[in-house]
């Protein structure tokens, strides 16, 4: 019979169970969606509640910032200045009138004073009948008091709450008076509404009010004024008569409520959500309560919409899903011979991606190929020189050049070994940033320093375009950013032959509270490259192509490091060029700018430093101190000791971890102990972390220097876990460790009593 062929015995023992479970989970999960969007629209509605007092004080910010210039601009008009001077009070409203009314237009100032120096009133440009009078309030007096700028929201004798923004005046250095601006509280509270949507009125405790004054300021303002509506506040302003109207029917209780806990209410077929907030003025009084109303009609009607739909999805989702899965069964023969294809598919990919990898393969042997042709060819150099150098027949001058070449080569060799750390470190994940306060503007050139030379070797110029919109100090980290200018400005000299090199550098934001973005553009006059190489650019132990390598050299990391330390730092470098006419990259980073020089951090006085001070800070040599150094290699302890001992130091020499304790041991029991340890953390028998802790733990407390070729910031924290004082790379860059020494050494008893 048809209804016992496999797919309909499947559908019948399968399917329609599997239909019930899954409506059964739809119907769950329509449930659980119904409640999600309750959570989620009251965590929008407590969003915008809380966002009131935040919108609030960035209002009070922005205007207050807006006052403020224009009250600069008022002190550096001369014909102002003349005229408060001479104290003609006709003719300064009238000068003063047209600046009043332009402030009033573009801001909605509503208050505009010129007050004398002891803090009386010559003339309100808004109440030019009123003068005379003291003011008291708090900005006037904190302005006084301080001779600086003041701003903030002060109470007013009739009842108002009034941003202001007090200023001393000063002409060649003396005080002539102050100048005042300020906007009352209903100007903020309508744009509050116009901002968040949301409904203000301030409620004011009558304690901080005289009624004969609140009803004379409600009267010119042109507000109702009840003062007996309510028995503990009064309504001065309100963005709605509906606003007031609640603020007034409110009991303390209510108060009290809403502080905890907001309430939903009907007004006129409209739900709105109420909330309280504390009003505080700028001397931190709180002197009343924001009532703020949020209209919730649209998201409760979206709100039952939703849920009647999701059922209603539901119940058709577990419909639907039943004729899905007769369908699904009756193609599953066909669904089983397409994934034949699909498998001949899958083959194909794993061929190509087999076909990458061994690409990828053949990039890092290109790779491996030319970093060992860029250490061999400083090597040559070295060791080279270091053969000519065993001549004792070469002259002076030879030598001197001999040894600046092994130098120069030492130091490229490090440079190299630096750039594979970076991009071990990179490619690993475990490369870290800072942000710290730098001089943008003295980095930059520090970087065109670097390459200036090699510049004027090649007769190529350099000009740098510079914004005013580049803020001079800001926060970043500021060695990886050199990292990456010196790289970008390198690799244009490098490929370069004609022409010259320009850098141009601005900031700008793309919305008012973002962050500063530093745009950085180097742009040369070179070689230029196609698209696929530029494809090709960024790409780990990859250049342009292998004849760039072999007619320019270098390993191909400096641009990937820079693409990814750019990245770390929050930002992007991108590249654009054409082939013949050169080369521009744009290197976009975020930073937080600073308004006036960062200061260096003072380090508090350790014990240690209190010791080195006792030493003369010019003196070059370690004499009289006593050294032992813990080295395994035998050059590396003949070089260290003939160093130290040129220096004055008394040294003696453990060729592993366990003959350093045991020699500190015998110090202490015999001639006393010594001033330093040097030791090296990787040593045959006990290396220099468990002969650190072996000497820590039975109770050895002098200093312990450690010496390692390990570079990386987590190396350096390892050895002070260990219990090191202070940390020293390899190659040992002689100067450093001199000062290192002395921080922790005093003079020994000889050298203090010599004559």
């Amino acid at each position: 019979m048809s209804w016992m062929r496999p797919q309909y015995f499947l559908i019948l023992k399968v399917v329609t169970p599997l239909t019930v479970t899954f409506g059964l989970i739809i119907a769950l999960g329509a449930a659980t969606s119904v409640g999600l969007l309750h959570y989620e629209l009251d965590e929008r509605i407590s969003q915008r509640m809380a966002g009131f007092q935040q919108s609030m004080q960035s209002m009070e910010a922005h205007h207050a910032s807006y006052m403020a210039q224009a009250t600069l601009a008022v002190m550096h008009e001369p014909e102002l200045i003349r005229l408060f001077e001479a104290r003609d009070r006709q003719a300064l409203y009238e000068a003063a009138l047209p600046r009043f009314e332009q402030l009033r237009q573009d801001q909605e100032v509503t208050h505009f004073y010129f007050h004398q120096p002891d803090g009386v009133n010559f003339l309100r440009v808004h109440n030019p009948g009123q003068f005379g009078d003291p003011i008291g309030r708090w900005t006037m007096r904190r302005a006084m008091e301080t001779g600086e700028l003041v701003w903030g929201s002060d109470l007013g004798s009739r009842g108002t709450m009034t941003l202001r923004v007090v200023s001393p005046w000063r002409v060649d250095g003396r005080l002539i008076g102050y100048i005042e601006l300020g906007i009352e509280d209903q100007h903020l509270i309508r744009e509050s509404q116009m901002s968040l949507g949301i409904a203000t009125a301030s409620m004011v405790s009558k304690q901080y009010l005289n009624q004969r004054k609140w009803e004379e300021g409600m009267s010119i303002l042109g507000r109702s004024a009840k003062w007996n509506a309510h028995e503990q506040w009064v309504v001065s302003a309100a963005s709605s008569p509906q606003m007031r109207q609640l603020a007034t029917g409110l009991q303390v209780s209510d108060v009290s409520r809403l502080r905890e806990h907001r309430q939903q209410v009907t007004v006129d077929d409209r739900q709105l959500m109420l909330g309280v907030m504390p009003i505080v003025d700028v001397e931190g009084r709180q002197i009343g309560w924001w009532l703020s109303a949020l209209d919730v009609t649209a998201a409760n009607t979206r709100l039952r919409r939703a849920t009647y739909g999701l059922l209603g999805a539901a119940m058709g989702a577990a419909l639907i899903l039943m004729l899905i899965q007769i369908h699904m069964v009756r193609r599953l023969d066909s669904a089983l011979r397409s994934s034949r294809l699909e498998l001949e598919h899958a083959l194909d990919q794993a061929k190509e991606l087999a076909r990458c990898a061994e690409a990828a393969n053949r990039a890092k042997t290109e790779f491996l190929a030319n970093m060992s042709h860029e250490i061999r060819t400083p090597m040559t150099a070295i060791l080279g020189y270091s053969d000519l150098l065993r001549d004792p027949s070469l002259d002076k001058p030879m030598q001197l050049e001999a040894m600046a070449s092994i130098q120069r080569n030492g130091q490229h060799l490090m440079s190299l070994i630096n750039d594979i750390l970076d991009l071990s470190r990179i490619e690993s994940g475990r490369l870290t940033t800072e942000r710290v306060s730098c001089n943008l503007i003295q980095l930059i050139r520090d970087a065109l320093a670097t390459v200036k030379p090699q510049m004027d070797i090649k007769g190529l110029s350099l000009h740098l375009i510079q914004d005013v919109s580049v803020p001079v100090c800001a926060r970043t980290d500021p060695t990886r950013l050199r990292q990456i200018l010196v790289n970008l400005l390198g690799n244009a000299v490098k490929f370069t032959e004609e022409g010259g090199v320009d850098i141009q550098v601005s900031a700008f934001q793309t919305q008012p509270d973002a962050p500063t973005l530093l745009k950085v553009l180097v742009t040369d006059t070179g070689i230029g490259m196609t698209g696929e190489q530029m494809d090709r650019l960024f790409q780990p132990f990859a250049q342009a192509d292998t004849s760039t390598t072999r007619k320019y050299g270098g390993t191909g990391l400096g641009l990937r490091i820079s693409k990814q330390l750019a990245i770390l730092l929050g930002g992007d470098l991108t590249v654009a060029s054409r082939l013949g006419w050169g080369t521009t990259f744009t290197l976009t980073l975020p930073v937080e700018a600073e308004a006036s020089p960062p200061r260096l951090p003072v380090p508090a006085a350790q014990p240690d430093e209190v010791r080195a001070k006792s030493l003369d800070p010019q003196s070059p040599t370690l004499t009289g101190v006593r050294l032992l150094l813990a080295e395994d290699n035998p050059e590396n302890q003949q070089l260290i000791t003939l160093m130290l001992r040129r220096l004055g130091a008394t040294v003696d020499v453990a060729h592993h971890g366990q003959q350093a304790v045991d020699a500190v041991h015998r110090a202490q029991e015999s001639h006393g102990p010594y001033d330093v340890i040097l030791m090296d953390m990787q040593m045959p028998v006990l290396d220099g972390y468990d002969a650190t802790r072996t000497l820590r733990q039975s109770g050895y407390t002098r200093p312990i220097i450690a010496l390692t070729a390990n570079a990386m910031r987590d190396d350096r924290q390892r050895c002070l876990d260990a219990g090191c004082d202070d940390f020293a790379t390899k190659p040992i860059v002689w100067s450093n460790l001199q000062t290192t020494i002395r921080k922790f050494v005093q003079p020994s008893a000889s050298v203090a009593e010599s004559p």
